[in-house]
């Protein structure tokens, strides 16, 4: 089924993903300079290395759009500023003591409204 809100969605990159994008832009580098090196300029050469970019994309995409599940677990980590360690959880637990301080994905910013629920 075609997710028209996932796919036209900005993904945030998370650390895992910037590496695994490095690495595929970098094998379709070293790809594009073989090409670059061994095939004549010609149509079929610039139609290859379009292909190359393509390849590229769709596999950065495919990492953005599908993040494996420790990839998302660690999208919602927070930094103890007293240990400057991850702590995993909750990402709407505040931190130990009175440190308020917390990184928040963009579509989780804390609701600043006052609770009517009268807890």
């Amino acid at each position: 089924m075609y997710d028209v809100d996932n796919n036209f969605t900005y993904h945030s990159p998370t650390a895992g993903q910037v590496a695994k994008f490095a690495a595929i832009r970098s094998k379709g580098k070293e790809l594009a300079e073989l090409l670059l090196e061994s095939c004549p300029d010609s149509r079929e050469r610039s139609s290859a290395l379009s292909r190359i970019e393509e390849a590229i994309f769709w596999a950065n995409a495919s990492i953005a759009r599908h993040p494996d599940p420790v990839a998302r677990h660690w999208a919602h980590t927070t930094l103890d500023p007293r240990s400057a360690a991850p702590r995993l959880g909750d990402p709407n637990e505040p931190l130990p003591g009175n440190h308020q301080d917390r990184v928040f994905a963009s579509d989780e910013l804390p609701d600043d409204t006052d609770d009517q629920s009268g807890e």
